[in-house]
């Protein structure tokens, strides 16, 4: 009996090589450690954990946080977190401006295959939650100046159907070759990320039989498929700076993914008919008809003299001169190639080979921002200072307000009648407070119950918070224009628009970078789509505005081969894009350029749906021979109709009357 199993065996000089590859990833992975720390910093900083930083404590000389030395000292270490604030304001600003991805073919005969794959695209990101997704990732850059994406082609559980999916990447997991500093990540030739999997789930992903499933068990000597430990195999610093090759947890497995660019010598072929270069593989000579025998048994070269055979001898017989055929043409270059290994610590073989994708590339788009000189500077980490400052004021507004003397009041003994103790004076005078009682010295003068106040405050403190609260703002252009907070008395409202559009310009270099990481994704997102939708699928979503039957179905074969690219247009879901959408619309249904039914699928009147419904329903009943509705509207419309909701006009138009300057359905 054959052994049931389909891993690659591991020879001594491959077994070689996957150690080097594991130490280049571990060397990409460490030269990110500084970035890590700053992460980290940022982050905390971000959820309002901002006495965290270390310091030598003055007298001992031991390291301790800010927090215990604070502590130490009996004061409590007060905070006003400015940081969380600006970054959900700059969340809010990108989730008011969702951009909507648009496809489109590059020539003009592509226009509808552009609106079928900007109706999958869509349709992908909302099977995706791509709008949570990428407003995480947003955040993410804000903190850490570092965001991405995965791309890939999966199986939905939830779903029960195969689709694009779509994660971001955990940038504490993500590594790449440190030395790239293009912007554009072209320089990239190393990229992956750490996994800590179950074994269970490791088997499941990589095993093809029983005996795959025990190799895989002793490609981890260590494993434990039982819960029989209490506590945690390794130091506590792992949890804190995760180490490369020990999972976090020990009931985990670490499995290594890498990508690599690796070079060699590749054949391709050239095509003079229509100008294509394409790699010459064995899917590219069975789509020109050679049977799997034929491709297994003749090299690339002989395939194409085959090829150009047939095609000199089928001009030959249609009366074409054999010289005016075109040929093809077969040449080898030194070609880079993606090719991607799931590796363990020991440097066993999961699973290798090339990119499984068309387009040739590795599956993530990640980008970083601002890099300079191959450092990061996120919008968090640029005002840590001034919330250091912050509270520190805040600190030691609150110590002199815990410190100092409140209403303290001394009294002369001489003023207290007789058979009356101190302590019964002190509580039928007032029972807050304090007292201090002294014998009068016998000067004369008229005893009396002096009151003692003290300005609590630091002289200077309020205009020092104030100072830094206003730097921040500056820093950070989230302004009170930005924030939407009521402008002082007399602000006229042209000057407070322009201080929020002036402030919205600071930032717009942000928002622009991270608008084109969303373009490279959706291209990546069509390329995959292209690739893997090899049947016919339902794609209309819900307030897609494009030709009635063009978005209902994704036809493979007439978007394949076809070269999209992608822009982000303006969202609807802004108030004022809404209300300009309307304002048209409503003049071109005024104008009978449209109708009524072309008017309801266009706009965005919450009602729109229903009522659209509701006419497709009463034409399908009229044509099956029904005749018109009985009962009226549906409740909910009924409802829209007796509150004013809906115009008049659509009113008789829904009730079949034909309004004055109106038009049919039709």
């Amino acid at each position: 009996m054959e052994p049931n199993h389909q891993l690659p065996e591991t020879s001594r000089d491959q077994r070689d090589d996957m150690r080097e590859l594991l130490e280049q990833c571990r060397t990409a992975f460490e030269d990110r450690h500084t970035y890590f720390k700053e992460r980290q910093r940022n982050f905390r900083f971000y959820v309002g954990n901002q006495w965290g930083d270390p310091m030598e404590h003055p007298e001992t000389g031991k390291t301790i946080t800010e927090e215990d030395y604070i502590r130490q000292d009996g004061r409590v270490p007060t905070q006003n977190n400015q940081i969380g604030t600006v970054v959900r304001n700059l969340i809010g600003q990108f989730r008011s401006n969702y951009p909507d991805p648009v496809a489109f073919g590059r020539n003009r005969d592509t226009a509808q295959s552009g609106e079928v794959m900007t109706a999958a695209l869509q349709k992908a990101l909302d099977v995706n939650e791509g709008n949570e997704l990428d407003a995480r990732n947003f955040e993410e850059i804000l903190v850490s100046a570092a965001s991405g994406w995965k791309i890939s082609y999966q199986w939905f559980n939830d779903l029960n159907m195969n689709d694009v999916y779509l994660e971001n990447i955990d940038q504490t997991r993500f590594f790449f070759n440190t030395d790239s500093d293009d912007i554009r990540n072209k320089d990239v030739w190393l990229i992956g990320e750490i996994h800590d999997m179950r074994m269970q789930d490791i088997i499941a992903s990589f095993a093809k039989g029983k005996d795959d499933a025990e190799r895989i068990r002793k490609m981890f000597p260590w494993a434990r498929d039982s819960w029989e430990y209490t506590t945690n195999q390794y130091p506590a610093y792992i949890k804190k700076y995760r180490d490369f090759y020990n999972p976090d947890n020990w009931y985990l497995k670490r499995v290594v993914e890498a990508w690599r660019l690796e070079h060699r010598w590749e054949e391709f072929v050239h095509d003079s008919k229509d100008g294509s270069y394409t790699r010459a593989t064995d899917t590219y000579f069975a789509e020109r008809g050679f049977s799997p025998e034929e491709i297994e048994l003749y090299e690339y070269p002989e395939l194409v003299h085959f090829y150009n055979q047939d095609r000199v001898e089928l001009a030959q017989s249609q009366g074409v001169n054999p010289e005016a055929v075109a040929l093809l043409d077969i040449d080898s270059r030194y070609e880079g190639v993606w090719r991607v290994y799931y590796i363990t610590p020991l440097g066993d073989i999961l699973f290798e080979g090339d990119t499984p994708y068309e387009h040739e590339q590795h599956p993530y788009t990640f980008g970083r921002h601002p890099l300079m000189d191959g450092k990061l500077q996120s919008i968090v980490g640029s005002i840590t200072d001034q919330q250091k400052y912050i509270n520190r004021l805040v600190s030691l507004m609150d110590a002199s307000l815990s410190n100092s003397i409140k209403n303290l009041k001394i009294v002369p003994t001489s003023i207290i009648p007789d058979k009356m103790s101190r302590k019964d004076f002190s509580k039928q005078s007032i029972e807050l407070n304090g007292y201090i009682f002294y014998e009068d010295d016998g000067t004369g003068r008229t005893p009396k119950m002096d009151i003692v106040k003290e300005n609590s405050i630091v002289p200077g403190a309020q205009q020092l918070l104030a100072l830094q609260m206003n730097l921040i703002k500056e820093i950070s252009a989230v302004n009170d224009a930005v924030q939407g907070s009521a402008p002082p008395a007399g602000t006229p409202a042209s000057l407070y628009a322009q201080q929020a559009a002036n402030a919205s310009m600071s930032n717009k270099d942000i928002f622009d970078f991270y608008f084109g990481l969303l373009r490279k994704r959706n291209r990546k997102m069509i390329q995959v789509m292209q690739q893997f939708y090899t049947e016919r699928r339902y794609i209309k979503i819900a307030g897609s505005g494009f030709r009635q039957g063009v978005e209902q179905m994704y036809e493979p074969d007439k978007v394949r081969g076809i070269d999209f690219d992608v822009v982000l247009g303006e969202t609807q879901n802004t108030l004022a894009y809404r209300q300009l959408v309307d304002t048209y619309l409503k003049s071109f249904y005024d104008d009978k350029s449209i109708t009524l039914i072309e008017y309801l699928k266009t706009t965005s009147l919450p009602f729109a749906d229903k009522l659209l419904q509701t006419l497709e329903n009463r034409q399908e009943q009229q044509q099956g021979g029904q005749g018109a509705q009985s009962g009226g509207f549906p409740p909910e419309i009924q409802q829209q109709i007796e509150s004013g909701n809906i115009p008049p006009e659509l009113v008789a138009q829904l009730e079949g009357q034909q309004p004055p300057g109106g038009q049919g359905l039709n």
